[in-house]
């Protein structure tokens, strides 16, 4: 049981506790015998009481901003050990909230149930908490069936058990709290992703693969450019995670030379950053198992020296597709050439991804369209593969490549969902890698229109609540339609609106106010578009940063 509903339980069981202590106080007053006991009693009844109220705060200080809506609140604090308790998502986000707190916390939690199971005990209270005296037999025949303890000295280990614990719970709390605030603010500080470079590197890479397949093929190829790597890129040069396809259409021809072929792009001029991009070295001869020791800079250097001499041996590739066409398996892993960029004259080697990054060679690309379409009659996507957590990574890297991707050919407007895709193997659905790819390489560029909130971002929004639940927008506002309201443009929005209170509840409020902050503009500062520095690290800081935030929250995730 996890430290989360180990706390709603105990939030229940108290003033359970409590009221049954009243009980006895007032039963032990109609007997003369027992008169000695109700001061003692009303003095624990207090006790407990003041531990009570302090718990519940503690317990709405830690939970206020992970649960938004008032709704979801009040349904953790009246139903205390209920199933909202019992979520997942509610656990991850107050271990994040906690931090390197979590485990004194969870230890704090589990000292207190002790306790307040141990009060149970000594008061006979059955199974679900409730007082089992029998008022029709008279308070002194009750106390000689059930022998409850009447004796405050017997709860008094318990109850300093239970206000230290409570204080221990308050102070990881309120530490807790201010140093989230503090820690926000050195987020905000740090050294932020250089978009600027980061798009001028972009559409480097695009020009280098347009100019590269410029053959005589009869079809026009495809380029897929890898979403999720993206998020860790601060700035460029770096490598680009690419699956070309022989044509950018849904099917290739039957007798097409290849069909999909997954490589990584990137500059070749910096020899100590080929070296560090270990999947690609050339296969070492297997250790002595005689050999047991540890080797780390001899192999580093044998490994630059091999780059080295293979960088110096590179061609220039005029024909990526041909190049493709006579590769051979045994290759995998190695710089098979560069293309370079016609407008800045940079060289990109083409490193073919070896099998550690795939289990299988990519046999299709999979649209995040046809994802959608087969999700339940439900609310929430129950798509086998398509966790919560491959959800949130999904939009982590939209929000992440909206920002670096912005004004380059790999995204010109907004992503149709269409354009948004998943390599697949044989063997399974695969979701954790997400791929985006132009409509073709050859078209002409179309200007993008200045940003406002009823186009870019509020289609980026959209695109966030549909991967959410699994759903097309106009599929999920018709799902939710009320009696009496029309289709008019305002009542739309208010049941968007309502959609976006759903996340929160569903995913948290991170999510939530992420979308919430896309379909409504709301920045909190008046921008001139999408292209402003300005906007860039505002979008960072408020929508972003939030989402990689409560990915971080879920361990199962990673």
């Amino acid at each position: 049981m996890s430290g989360v509903e180990v706390a709603g339980l105990v939030l229940g069981a108290l003033p359970l506790i409590i009221e049954a202590i009243k009980i006895y106080a007032d039963g032990v007053s109609t007997v003369e015998r027992y008169l000695r006991y109700e001061e003692p009693l009303l003095d624990l009844y207090w006790a407990l009481e003041t531990e009570y109220i302090m718990y519940q705060n503690t317990c709405e200080q830690l939970l206020d901003g992970i649960v938004d809506s008032n709704t979801e609140m009040a349904m953790l604090l009246q139903d205390p050990g209920g199933p909202a308790w019992k979520k997942q998502e509610l656990e991850c986000m107050v271990k994040h909230r906690l931090s390197r707190s979590y485990p004194s916390y969870e230890r704090a939690m589990y000292k207190m149930e002790l306790a307040v199971d141990g009060i149970k005990g000594l008061l006979k209270l059955g199974p679900t908490g409730e007082v089992q005296i029998n008022s029709e037999n008279g308070f002194k025949k009750e106390y000689k069936r059930l022998k409850f303890s009447l004796k405050k000295s017997q709860y008094d280990k318990l109850v300093t058990t239970i206000r230290e614990n409570n204080f221990v719970l308050e102070k990881l709390t309120q530490q807790s709290l201010n140093l989230e605030s503090s820690r926000a603010t050195r987020q905000s500080k740090k050294s932020r992703p250089n978009f600027k470079a980061i798009q001028e590197y972009a559409r480097s890479v695009y020009e280098s693969i347009q100019s590269g397949l410029k053959c005589g093929c009869s079809t026009s190829h495809g380029a897929n450019l890898r979403l999720d790597t993206m998020t860790k890129i601060e700035t460029g040069p770096v490598r680009f995670d690419i699956i070309l396809s022989y044509t950018h259409k849904e099917s290739a021809p039957v007798k097409a030379p290849w069909k999909l072929e997954a490589m990584e792009i990137g500059p070749i001029d910096d020899v100590s950053q080929v070296t560090e991009t270990g999947p690609f070295l050339p296969c070492h001869p297997k250790p002595n198992p005689k050999d047991k020791r540890v080797k780390f800079q001899e192999t580093k250097k044998k490994a630059t020296t091999i780059i080295a001499s293979e960088m110096s041996n590179l061609t220039q590739i005029s024909d990526l597709c041909g190049t493709i066409c006579q590769l051979q398996q045994p290759s995998q892993g190695n710089c098979i050439g560069f293309l370079v960029d016609n407008f800045t004259n940079q060289k990109l080697g083409v490193f073919r991804l070896s099998t550690s990054v795939y289990q299988q060679k990519p046999s299709s690309l999979l649209p995040l369209r046809q994802v959608l379409s087969q999700s339940q009659s439900d609310h929430v996507l129950r798509i086998s593969g398509f966790t919560l957590a491959n959800r949130v990574r999904l939009a982590v890297s939209l929000t992440s490549g909206f920002l670096r991707l912005h004004g380059t050919p790999w995204l010109q407007g907004t992503w149709d969902k269409d354009e948004i895709v998943f390599p697949q193997d044989t063997l399974k659905r695969q979701y954790e890698r997400s791929y985006v790819f132009p409509r073709d390489l050859f078209e002409k560029p179309i200007k993008t229109q200045k940003s406002s909130r009823s186009d870019l971002l509020s289609d980026l929004g959209f695109l966030l609540i549909e991967i959410l639940f699994g759903k097309p927008m106009d599929v999920l506002i018709d799902s939710i339609k009320e009696p009496g309201e029309d289709g008019s443009t305002a009542s739309r929005w208010k049941r968007i609106n309502r959609l976006v209170d759903h996340i929160s509840f569903e995913v948290g409020t991170a999510y939530s106010k992420a979308v919430h902050r896309c379909i409504s503009y709301d920045f909190g500062k008046d921008v001139t578009g999408i292209s402003d520095e300005d906007f860039s690290y505002i979008f960072y800081d408020q929508v972003v940063s939030p989402l990689e935030d409560l990915l971080q929250a879920f361990p199962v995730m990673k």
